[in-house]
């Protein structure tokens, strides 16, 4: 393999794909479930669903862990859902894109924008399931379907060339 190797993937990003990557970024990032324990709106929201569920004569420690269990519940299941309603097919993320690696970096392009990360701004790559993880930060990335590579060989390659190049942080 030359250093001058250019990887170029053209596919159609989906609602399923951007489910993915929530889940690979929040695995990533922090563990999912802590935003909503650190945030004061959701230890009230917790507080008041605890009391509605034991009623007013049960503890307060009691009804906060419970509250909080559920808002827990509520945030990993519902969440996820309502991010993909907020897609568009005019957005940034539904449709076809282009994702090319080369000397210089890795190049997104769609139809209504253009991206450019040198070496230096790439991360992480890594293999998740059914994807190929680009990291260009601690909570945002891109994923390859694995369905566009034309064989496992090329798959192995990318991820050596990309790791050859990634400065550590």
């Amino acid at each position: 393999m030359t250093k001058e190797c250019i990887f170029d993937f053209e596919f159609e990003r989906t609602e399923k794909d951007f489910s993915s990557l929530i889940k690979v970024v929040r695995s990533k990032a922090v563990p999912y479930w802590l935003p909503p324990l650190l945030s004061g709106g959701s230890v009230l929201f917790a507080a008041i669903l605890g009391s509605f569920a034991f009623g007013p004569d049960s503890s307060e420690a009691s009804a906060f862990v419970i509250g909080a269990g559920l808002t827990l519940i509520i945030y990993c299941i519902i969440t996820p859902m309502v991010h993909v309603k907020w897609l568009s097919d005019k957005g940034a993320f539904l449709g076809p894109i282009s994702i090319t690696f080369d000397a210089s970096g890795l190049h997104v392009r769609k139809s209504n924008f253009n991206a450019h990360y040198d070496w230096t701004g790439i991360l992480s790559i890594s293999k998740v399931k059914g994807y190929v993880f680009v990291g260009v930060d601690k909570a945002e990335g891109y994923l390859i379907p694995l369905e566009a590579f034309k064989n496992d060989g090329e798959k192995e390659e990318l991820i050596e060339f990309v790791q050859s190049r990634v400065v550590e942080i």
